[in-house]
Protein backbone atom coordinates (compact mmCIF):
# COMPACT_ATOMS: atom_id res chain seq x y z
CA UNK A 1 0.00 0.00 0.00
CA UNK A 2 1.19 3.57 -0.63
CA UNK A 3 2.54 5.49 2.39
CA UNK A 4 0.22 7.76 4.35
CA UNK A 5 0.31 11.41 3.31
CA UNK A 6 0.64 14.34 5.72
CA UNK A 7 -2.36 14.89 7.95
CA UNK A 8 -4.10 13.78 11.11
CA UNK A 9 -3.99 10.05 10.28
CA UNK A 10 -0.23 10.16 9.67
CA UNK A 11 0.32 12.09 12.91
CA UNK A 12 -1.74 9.60 14.91
CA UNK A 13 0.08 6.62 13.40
CA UNK A 14 3.41 8.26 14.15
CA UNK A 15 2.43 9.08 17.75
CA UNK A 16 1.11 5.57 18.45
CA UNK A 17 4.11 3.87 16.89
CA UNK A 18 6.48 6.18 18.80
CA UNK A 19 4.74 5.26 22.04
CA UNK A 20 4.95 1.55 21.22
CA UNK A 21 8.66 1.88 20.39
CA UNK A 22 9.28 3.72 23.66
CA UNK A 23 7.55 1.10 25.83
CA UNK A 24 9.19 -1.77 23.93
CA UNK A 25 12.64 -0.30 24.60
CA UNK A 26 11.73 0.48 28.22
CA UNK A 27 10.49 -2.99 29.18
CA UNK A 28 13.15 -4.75 27.10
CA UNK A 29 15.84 -2.82 28.94
CA UNK A 30 14.37 -3.37 32.41
CA UNK A 31 13.87 -7.11 31.94
CA UNK A 32 17.29 -7.68 30.37
CA UNK A 33 18.96 -5.67 33.13
CA UNK A 34 17.19 -7.66 35.87
CA UNK A 35 18.19 -10.92 34.21
CA UNK A 36 21.80 -9.80 33.71
CA UNK A 37 22.19 -8.70 37.34
CA UNK A 38 20.67 -11.88 38.83
CA UNK A 39 23.81 -14.00 39.14
CA UNK A 40 22.14 -16.73 41.18
CA UNK A 41 19.47 -17.67 38.63
CA UNK A 42 20.83 -16.33 35.36
CA UNK A 43 20.91 -19.72 33.63
CA UNK A 44 17.32 -20.66 34.52
CA UNK A 45 15.75 -17.19 34.49
CA UNK A 46 13.43 -16.45 31.56
CA UNK A 47 13.38 -12.68 31.82
CA UNK A 48 15.85 -12.45 28.97
CA UNK A 49 13.34 -14.33 26.79
CA UNK A 50 10.70 -11.73 27.68
CA UNK A 51 13.23 -9.04 26.70
CA UNK A 52 13.62 -10.80 23.32
CA UNK A 53 9.84 -10.65 22.97
CA UNK A 54 9.88 -6.88 23.36
CA UNK A 55 12.87 -6.71 21.00
CA UNK A 56 10.82 -8.56 18.37
CA UNK A 57 7.90 -6.16 18.83
CA UNK A 58 10.32 -3.24 18.54
CA UNK A 59 11.62 -4.54 15.20
CA UNK A 60 8.12 -5.14 13.89
CA UNK A 61 6.70 -1.78 14.94
CA UNK A 62 9.72 0.16 13.66
CA UNK A 63 9.88 -1.45 10.22
CA UNK A 64 6.14 -1.29 9.62
CA UNK A 65 6.06 2.36 10.68
CA UNK A 66 8.75 3.20 8.13
CA UNK A 67 6.87 1.44 5.32
CA UNK A 68 3.61 3.19 6.26
CA UNK A 69 5.05 6.69 6.54
CA UNK A 70 7.80 7.01 3.92
CA UNK A 71 8.01 6.26 0.18
CA UNK A 72 10.57 3.50 -0.46
CA UNK A 73 12.14 1.66 -3.32
CA UNK A 74 10.52 -1.72 -3.95
CA UNK A 75 13.53 -3.72 -2.77
CA UNK A 76 13.75 -1.72 0.48
CA UNK A 77 10.01 -2.03 1.06
CA UNK A 78 10.26 -5.79 0.52
CA UNK A 79 13.21 -6.07 2.91
CA UNK A 80 11.54 -4.06 5.70
CA UNK A 81 8.28 -5.98 5.41
CA UNK A 82 10.14 -9.27 5.73
CA UNK A 83 12.16 -7.99 8.69
CA UNK A 84 8.92 -6.81 10.30
CA UNK A 85 7.22 -10.18 9.97
CA UNK A 86 10.33 -12.08 11.09
CA UNK A 87 10.51 -9.81 14.14
CA UNK A 88 6.83 -10.41 14.91
CA UNK A 89 7.24 -14.16 14.59
CA UNK A 90 10.33 -13.98 16.80
CA UNK A 91 8.21 -12.24 19.44
CA UNK A 92 5.62 -15.01 19.15
CA UNK A 93 8.36 -17.64 19.42
CA UNK A 94 9.63 -15.99 22.60
CA UNK A 95 6.15 -16.04 24.16
CA UNK A 96 5.69 -19.74 23.51
CA UNK A 97 9.20 -20.62 24.68
CA UNK A 98 8.22 -18.97 27.96
CA UNK A 99 4.78 -20.60 28.15
CA UNK A 100 6.08 -24.05 27.27
CA UNK A 101 8.87 -23.72 29.82
CA UNK A 102 6.73 -22.69 32.76
CA UNK A 103 3.73 -24.93 32.10
CA UNK A 104 5.44 -28.20 31.15
CA UNK A 105 3.54 -28.42 27.87
CA UNK A 106 3.00 -31.96 26.68
CA UNK A 107 3.24 -30.65 23.14
CA UNK A 108 6.98 -31.27 22.59
CA UNK A 109 7.37 -27.50 22.09
CA UNK A 110 5.26 -27.65 18.94
CA UNK A 111 4.22 -23.99 19.12
CA UNK A 112 7.70 -22.49 19.48
CA UNK A 113 9.04 -24.87 16.80
CA UNK A 114 6.20 -23.89 14.45
CA UNK A 115 6.96 -20.20 14.91
CA UNK A 116 10.65 -20.83 14.24
CA UNK A 117 9.81 -22.63 10.98
CA UNK A 118 7.44 -19.83 9.95
CA UNK A 119 10.17 -17.25 10.45
CA UNK A 120 12.29 -19.17 7.92
CA UNK A 121 9.33 -19.38 5.52
CA UNK A 122 9.03 -15.59 5.70
CA UNK A 123 12.44 -15.23 4.07
CA UNK A 124 11.35 -16.94 0.83
CA UNK A 125 7.58 -16.29 0.74
CA UNK A 126 6.34 -13.90 -2.00
CA UNK A 127 5.49 -10.48 -0.64
CA UNK A 128 1.85 -10.67 -1.70
CA UNK A 129 1.33 -13.73 0.53
CA UNK A 130 2.69 -12.11 3.68
CA UNK A 131 -0.76 -11.00 4.80
CA UNK A 132 -2.07 -14.57 4.65
CA UNK A 133 0.96 -15.77 6.57
CA UNK A 134 0.22 -13.16 9.24
CA UNK A 135 -3.36 -14.41 9.54
CA UNK A 136 -2.13 -18.01 9.90
CA UNK A 137 0.39 -16.94 12.53
CA UNK A 138 -2.36 -15.08 14.42
CA UNK A 139 -4.63 -18.14 14.46
CA UNK A 140 -1.74 -20.34 15.63
CA UNK A 141 -0.84 -17.82 18.34
CA UNK A 142 -4.35 -17.48 19.73
CA UNK A 143 -4.83 -21.28 19.68
CA UNK A 144 -1.63 -21.77 21.67
CA UNK A 145 -2.58 -19.01 24.07
CA UNK A 146 -5.97 -20.54 24.88
CA UNK A 147 -4.32 -23.94 25.25
CA UNK A 148 -1.96 -22.48 27.84
CA UNK A 149 -4.78 -20.65 29.66
CA UNK A 150 -6.71 -23.91 29.91
CA UNK A 151 -3.70 -25.68 31.40
CA UNK A 152 -2.52 -22.99 33.79
CA UNK A 153 -5.77 -21.63 35.23
CA UNK A 154 -6.56 -24.99 36.81
CA UNK A 155 -3.58 -24.78 39.17
CA UNK A 156 -2.91 -21.06 39.73
CA UNK A 157 -4.67 -18.79 42.20
CA UNK A 158 -4.20 -15.66 44.30
CA UNK A 159 -2.06 -12.72 43.23
CA UNK A 160 -0.24 -14.79 40.62
CA UNK A 161 -3.59 -15.59 39.02
CA UNK A 162 -4.49 -11.88 38.90
CA UNK A 163 -1.20 -10.96 37.27
CA UNK A 164 -1.53 -13.77 34.75
CA UNK A 165 -5.06 -12.64 33.92
CA UNK A 166 -3.61 -9.22 33.15
CA UNK A 167 -0.89 -10.76 30.97
CA UNK A 168 -3.42 -12.87 29.07
CA UNK A 169 -5.63 -9.82 28.53
CA UNK A 170 -2.62 -7.89 27.23
CA UNK A 171 -1.66 -10.67 24.81
CA UNK A 172 -5.26 -10.89 23.55
CA UNK A 173 -5.39 -7.11 22.97
CA UNK A 174 -2.04 -7.32 21.19
CA UNK A 175 -3.35 -10.14 19.02
CA UNK A 176 -6.35 -8.04 17.96
CA UNK A 177 -4.11 -5.03 17.41
CA UNK A 178 -1.78 -6.87 15.08
CA UNK A 179 -4.66 -8.46 13.18
CA UNK A 180 -6.07 -4.97 12.58
CA UNK A 181 -2.69 -3.76 11.30
CA UNK A 182 -1.98 -6.46 8.72
CA UNK A 183 -2.30 -5.67 5.02
CA UNK A 184 -5.66 -7.33 4.18
CA UNK A 185 -7.48 -5.49 6.98
CA UNK A 186 -5.90 -2.15 6.14
CA UNK A 187 -6.83 -2.56 2.46
CA UNK A 188 -10.38 -3.51 3.42
CA UNK A 189 -11.13 -0.94 6.13
CA UNK A 190 -8.53 1.78 5.57
CA UNK A 191 -6.05 3.33 7.94
CA UNK A 192 -8.71 3.92 10.59
CA UNK A 193 -8.55 0.22 11.51
CA UNK A 194 -4.76 0.55 11.56
CA UNK A 195 -5.05 3.34 14.14
CA UNK A 196 -7.40 1.25 16.29
CA UNK A 197 -4.85 -1.54 16.09
CA UNK A 198 -2.17 0.91 17.19
CA UNK A 199 -4.13 1.79 20.33
CA UNK A 200 -4.60 -1.91 21.12
CA UNK A 201 -0.91 -2.67 20.63
CA UNK A 202 0.08 0.21 22.89
CA UNK A 203 -2.36 -0.98 25.57
CA UNK A 204 -0.95 -4.49 25.17
CA UNK A 205 2.61 -3.31 25.74
CA UNK A 206 1.75 -1.33 28.87
CA UNK A 207 -0.41 -4.07 30.43
CA UNK A 208 2.01 -6.82 29.51
CA UNK A 209 5.10 -4.99 30.72
CA UNK A 210 3.54 -4.04 34.05
CA UNK A 211 2.09 -7.52 34.46
CA UNK A 212 5.48 -9.16 33.97
CA UNK A 213 7.25 -6.70 36.27
CA UNK A 214 4.61 -6.94 39.02
CA UNK A 215 4.35 -10.72 39.07
CA UNK A 216 6.95 -13.19 40.32
CA UNK A 217 9.14 -14.41 37.49
CA UNK A 218 6.85 -16.63 35.47
CA UNK A 219 9.22 -19.57 35.66
CA UNK A 220 8.62 -19.47 39.44
CA UNK A 221 4.97 -20.54 39.17
CA UNK A 222 5.96 -24.05 40.28
CA UNK A 223 7.48 -22.68 43.51
CA UNK A 224 5.41 -24.94 45.78
CA UNK A 225 7.05 -28.12 44.52
CA UNK A 226 10.48 -26.80 45.53
CA UNK A 227 9.63 -26.44 49.25
CA UNK A 228 11.63 -28.78 51.48
CA UNK A 229 11.64 -27.71 55.15
CA UNK A 230 10.99 -24.65 57.28
CA UNK A 231 12.55 -23.82 60.65
CA UNK A 232 11.95 -21.06 63.17
CA UNK A 233 14.94 -20.58 65.48
CA UNK A 234 15.14 -18.34 68.56
CA UNK A 235 18.02 -15.86 68.80
CA UNK A 236 19.50 -18.15 71.45
CA UNK A 237 19.83 -20.88 68.78
CA UNK A 238 16.96 -23.05 70.06
CA UNK A 239 14.47 -24.55 67.64
CA UNK A 240 11.04 -22.98 68.03
CA UNK A 241 9.07 -24.53 65.18
CA UNK A 242 9.70 -26.99 62.37
CA UNK A 243 7.61 -27.99 59.36
CA UNK A 244 8.59 -30.44 56.63
CA UNK A 245 7.00 -30.20 53.19
CA UNK A 246 8.43 -33.60 52.24
CA UNK A 247 9.09 -36.84 54.12
CA UNK A 248 12.10 -36.29 56.39
CA UNK A 249 13.62 -37.37 59.69
CA UNK A 250 11.85 -35.14 62.23
CA UNK A 251 14.13 -36.30 65.05
CA UNK A 252 17.06 -34.43 63.46
CA UNK A 253 15.22 -31.14 62.98
CA UNK A 254 16.81 -29.43 66.02
CA UNK A 255 20.28 -30.49 64.88
CA UNK A 256 19.63 -29.22 61.35
CA UNK A 257 18.35 -25.89 62.62
CA UNK A 258 21.43 -25.43 64.81
CA UNK A 259 23.69 -26.35 61.90
CA UNK A 260 22.03 -23.82 59.59
CA UNK A 261 22.31 -21.07 62.22
CA UNK A 262 25.93 -22.01 62.74
CA UNK A 263 26.64 -21.89 59.02
CA UNK A 264 25.17 -18.40 58.77
CA UNK A 265 27.26 -17.20 61.73
CA UNK A 266 30.37 -18.77 60.20
CA UNK A 267 29.89 -17.01 56.87
CA UNK A 268 29.25 -13.72 58.65
CA UNK A 269 32.50 -14.17 60.53
CA UNK A 270 34.41 -15.03 57.37
CA UNK A 271 33.08 -12.02 55.49
CA UNK A 272 33.41 -9.73 58.54
CA UNK A 273 29.90 -8.51 57.87
CA UNK A 274 27.32 -7.35 60.39
CA UNK A 275 24.48 -7.84 57.93
CA UNK A 276 22.67 -11.16 57.84
CA UNK A 277 22.29 -13.41 54.83
CA UNK A 278 19.12 -13.73 52.79
CA UNK A 279 20.17 -16.76 50.73
CA UNK A 280 22.84 -19.43 51.10
CA UNK A 281 23.37 -22.12 48.44
CA UNK A 282 24.78 -25.50 49.45
CA UNK A 283 24.91 -27.97 46.58
CA UNK A 284 21.38 -28.62 45.32
CA UNK A 285 19.80 -26.99 48.36
CA UNK A 286 19.16 -23.30 48.91
CA UNK A 287 18.58 -21.79 52.35
CA UNK A 288 16.44 -18.65 52.53
CA UNK A 289 16.34 -16.49 55.66
CA UNK A 290 13.91 -13.95 57.11
CA UNK A 291 15.10 -12.15 60.23
CA UNK A 292 13.07 -10.65 63.05
CA UNK A 293 14.34 -9.16 66.31
CA UNK A 294 14.12 -12.35 68.39
CA UNK A 295 13.93 -15.15 65.84
CA UNK A 296 14.90 -16.22 62.34
CA UNK A 297 12.80 -18.14 59.82
CA UNK A 298 14.77 -20.51 57.61
CA UNK A 299 13.35 -22.15 54.50
CA UNK A 300 15.21 -24.95 52.77
CA UNK A 301 14.27 -25.24 49.09
CA UNK A 302 15.55 -26.80 45.89
CA UNK A 303 15.42 -23.47 44.00
CA UNK A 304 16.41 -19.95 45.17
CA UNK A 305 13.26 -18.33 43.82
CA UNK A 306 12.55 -14.70 44.65
CA UNK A 307 8.94 -15.58 45.40
CA UNK A 308 10.12 -18.09 48.02
CA UNK A 309 12.18 -15.41 49.74
CA UNK A 310 9.14 -13.13 49.82
CA UNK A 311 7.05 -16.02 51.20
CA UNK A 312 9.57 -16.59 54.00
CA UNK A 313 9.48 -12.90 54.87
CA UNK A 314 5.68 -12.96 54.85
CA UNK A 315 5.68 -15.99 57.14
CA UNK A 316 8.11 -14.25 59.54
CA UNK A 317 5.91 -11.16 59.78
CA UNK A 318 2.79 -13.26 60.43
CA UNK A 319 4.67 -15.36 62.99
CA UNK A 320 5.81 -12.20 64.79
CA UNK A 321 2.27 -10.86 64.76
CA UNK A 322 0.76 -14.02 66.28
CA UNK A 323 3.56 -15.21 68.58
CA UNK A 324 5.49 -12.02 69.35
CA UNK A 325 4.86 -12.06 73.15
CA UNK A 326 5.56 -15.80 73.38
CA UNK A 327 8.86 -15.37 71.49
CA UNK A 328 9.88 -12.47 73.74
CA UNK A 329 9.36 -14.71 76.81
CA UNK A 330 10.59 -17.95 75.22
CA UNK A 331 11.54 -20.62 77.77
CA UNK A 332 12.24 -23.60 75.49
CA UNK A 333 8.57 -24.62 75.39
CA UNK A 334 7.71 -25.24 71.75
CA UNK A 335 4.24 -26.74 72.14
CA UNK A 336 2.62 -23.31 72.13
CA UNK A 337 3.92 -22.74 68.60
CA UNK A 338 2.41 -25.86 67.02
CA UNK A 339 -0.60 -23.93 65.74
CA UNK A 340 1.82 -22.11 63.41
CA UNK A 341 0.80 -24.77 60.92
CA UNK A 342 -2.16 -22.51 60.20
CA UNK A 343 0.27 -19.81 59.04
CA UNK A 344 2.01 -22.44 56.90
CA UNK A 345 -1.31 -23.23 55.23
CA UNK A 346 -2.06 -19.56 54.56
CA UNK A 347 1.36 -18.54 53.25
CA UNK A 348 2.66 -21.65 51.49
CA UNK A 349 -0.23 -24.00 50.77
CA UNK A 350 -3.23 -21.82 49.91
Amino acid sequence: MPPVGPGLIRDMILALDAGAVFYSILYMGILFNRWFRDRVRKESDIRYIWSLFFFGLLGNISTFAITRLYPLELYMYDLLIRIGYISLIMAGTSIFVVLEKISNFKSKNIFSKSFTILSLVTIILPLELMGLLALFVSVLAISGLFYFINLSMKRISGNVRKNLDRIFLAIFLGFLGYVFRIEPFVELFGYEIYIIGGFLVLACLILLGEGILDSPALDELDWQKHLVELYVTHKSGSLVYHHSFIDSDVSRSALKAASISGAQSLFQEITSSDSKFDILSLGDRHILFAHESNFTVVLVSSQPYSILLSKVQEFAKNFQLVYGPAIDNFRSRITEFQSASDIIDIVFLS
